[in-house]
């Protein structure tokens, strides 16, 4: 994506990565169940608008 992403003061940057890559920057098992669920959320989405 070539978008600009304005972040607020408490962050220090961003970046748009895939799925699999972003799940492992994570730390927090709870921060890696919100992004699964959002994936799964998603592609199910995907699979309804075909």
């Amino acid at each position: 994506m070539d978008e600009e992403v304005n972040i607020s003061s408490e962050h220090v940057a961003s970046k748009w990565l895939n799925y699999e890559d972003a799940i492992d920057l994570l730390h927090f098992d709870i921060d890696k169940t919100a992004l699964w669920k959002l994936n799964k959320r998603l592609e199910l989405k995907r699979m309804d608008e075909r």
